[in-house]
């Protein structure tokens, strides 16, 4: 089973605002609106409205720290916003707080440290001054994780968050802030765990029908979808489209974005064509809200071609890719997630032409980018080791794809456990290479574990579980056993 990455849309909100999290069209008034360029190893942000001496920190932070987080370069766009809900909420402070007053000014000058630094002296102040319970003290504690969220230093955010949420424990914007970082460091399973509770909490204070509930029931499908559960992502995004449209219309951004998520939730059930319809419908428009050179419209369009690809319509799915990697590359430059996605899935439908060798320099560039963003352990870089191993076992180099496969396989339990149809795709084509040099009882052993995931997590009429429990029949034929029910 050839792996073409899909890409789904998170949405998140940062106080009353909803916005995508994507980069997206933004005017100048009072911040920024970023050029990024990538250039070899550095990042050039030119951005109007802030001062400059805070986008060479953000630079800076970026080329050291980059491997962090799943997709920080992607997150330039949320680290901006970030920025400008702190200095909006400390200006909100009152007239009598001189330290946050100044930490407000350090701030404004791009002093992250010092910032830092009042914030936690603020923060003890309360801790003495008042109830450490308060209100006051959560959102001290609130500020200093957004303050370590605005160093990259996530794992330091998440005590501050937690801080608050102790302090407020039903507070939606704090459950919902740590949900989301829990979602982009790639722990599915946490990030359900805080997004549940701030959806409770945003249904009781607002209704079925307000963009926050929307935005998080969308932001919960993603995590479900992450973790393999394709039809409970499904309920929260159904959920999400119909308030959205009701509230905005269909001309929104947000509407196209939870279409693309549909899109791929249908995607990884195996109804391809219903998958084709959501993503034919956000394309058009994002197209029409944002023009064809969009990174929204880049990600529709490679989720097209995955839907076309998996039904063999090969040299449309390489139209509709090439049409994203050329947008990608003017939006990213090289050393983009999105730009590493598209190379992967464009070596996936070589690879199905038999082009092993152009398939393979694919996923090279591919893997090598997805290495330096994300480190070792994450998905993007065990899909990329996956379709190497495929590629270099259509070209009979079968250690040579024992070895892919099986990194893959050992970085997908560590994300996901056992019981997650990637785990079972990596087991799948162990059993399909050892097969291949004549080693059934292997093989057979692979599939069998295989099938057991598939069965449980997509069920026994989805495309990739007939496919796996063919060849668990055409291994057993190789030994004379019977074939299995």
């Amino acid at each position: 089973m050839t792996t073409c990455r899909f890409i789904f849309l998170l949405l998140c909100y940062v106080l009353t605002t909803t916005v995508d999290a994507r980069p997206e069209d933004q005017n100048t008034e009072g911040w920024c609106n970023p050029a990024v360029n990538v250039t070899k190893e550095y990042i050039t942000i030119n951005c109007n409205g802030i001062s400059p001496k805070v986008i060479t920190q953000l630079e800076r932070l970026i080329v050291q720290k980059n491997a962090d987080l799943v997709g920080a370069k992607t997150e330039i766009d949320y680290w901006l916003k970030k920025y400008n809900e702190l200095i909006t909420d400390l200006t909100k402070r009152p007239a009598t707080d001189k330290l946050a007053a100044k930490a407000r000014e350090l701030l404004v000058e791009g002093e992250l440290n010092a910032t830092e630094a009042l914030l936690k002296e603020s923060f003890s102040q309360k801790l003495i001054e008042q109830d450490q319970f308060s209100e006051a003290a959560a959102r001290n504690a609130y500020d200093l994780g957004s303050i370590k969220e605005l160093q990259l230093a996530y794992r330091e955010a998440l005590d501050y968050y937690e801080k608050a949420i102790s302090i407020q424990a039903d507070n939606a914007l704090y459950l919902n802030e740590i949900g989301l970082l829990h979602f982009r460091l790639a722990h599915y399973k946490q990030a359900i765990e805080y997004l549940e509770p701030a959806l409770a909490g945003n249904l009781k204070s607002y209704g079925e029908d307000h963009p926050k509930v929307a935005t998080t029931r969308n932001n919960l499908g993603l995590a479900w979808h992450s973790l393999g559960e394709f039809h409970k992502a499904i309920n929260y995004y159904e959920l999400a489209l119909a308030s959205d449209l009701k509230t905005y219309g269909e001309n929104y951004p947000n509407v196209a974005s939870i279409r693309n998520n549909l899109g791929s939730a249908w995607f990884s059930l195996g109804e391809f064509h219903k998958a084709i319809e959501y993503y034919e419908q956000a394309l058009t428009q994002g197209i029409k809200t944002h023009g064809e050179n969009h990174p929204d419209v880049a990600i529709t369009r490679n989720n097209l071609a995955s839907a076309w690809n998996s039904l063999k319509e090969h040299r449309k799915a390489i139209e509709y890719y090439e049409l994203a990697l050329a947008s990608e590359l003017k939006s990213y430059g090289e050393n983009h997630p999105n730009v590493a996605s598209t190379r992967n899935n464009l070596g996936s439908v070589w690879n199905s032409l038999g082009e092993h060798r152009k398939a393979i320099e694919y996923y090279e560039i591919a893997l090598a980018s997805n290495l330096k963003t994300y480190g070792e352990n994450h998905p993007s870089v065990a899909r990329n080791r996956n379709n190497l191993g495929l590629a270099w076992n259509s070209l009979d180099e079968h250690h040579k794809a024992i070895e892919y496969f099986e990194l893959a396989l050992a970085s997908d339990l560590k994300t996901y456990g056992e019981n997650h149809p990637s785990v079972a795709t990596r087991r799948n084509n162990l059993g399909l290479v050892w097969y291949s040099l004549g080693e059934y009882y292997k093989a057979i052993e692979y599939y069998e574990l295989a099938l057991s995931t598939l069965e449980k997590s997509l069920g026994k009429n989805h495309p990739n579980t007939i496919k796996t429990l063919r060849n668990l029949d055409t291994a057993r034929t190789a030994l004379h056993e019977p074939f299995r029910d």
